[in-house]
């Protein structure tokens, strides 16, 4: 190569239409918007649902940690009272 970069641009169409501004009684432009409301519900059903699952893991984890810890503080209690016994 001659050091040059070569860059394409694509043209973007025109839209085939325009949205009118004004009041409609018309159910379409109201679609968009509820297309929109449905999607954002689903997202926070979504989020609400992973919340949900990373407590219910945290809650595991903790629990788990609190019985290493203990079976640990057993075993050192056990080390220590053996401590002076010849095996």
């Amino acid at each position: 190569m001659s050091g040059k970069s070569k860059i394409s641009f694509y043209r973007i169409p025109e839209p085939l239409f325009h949205v009118e501004k004004g009041i409609k009684n018309d159910i379409e432009p109201i679609a968009p918007t509820m297309n929109v409301s449905r999607l954002v519900l689903e997202w926070e059903e979504r989020i609400r649902l992973h919340q949900e699952k990373e407590m219910e893991f945290n809650q595991w984890k903790d629990e788990g940690d609190r019985r290493g810890i203990r079976h640990l503080m057993r075993l050192e209690k056990e080390m220590m009272d053996n401590k002076g016994e010849v095996t």
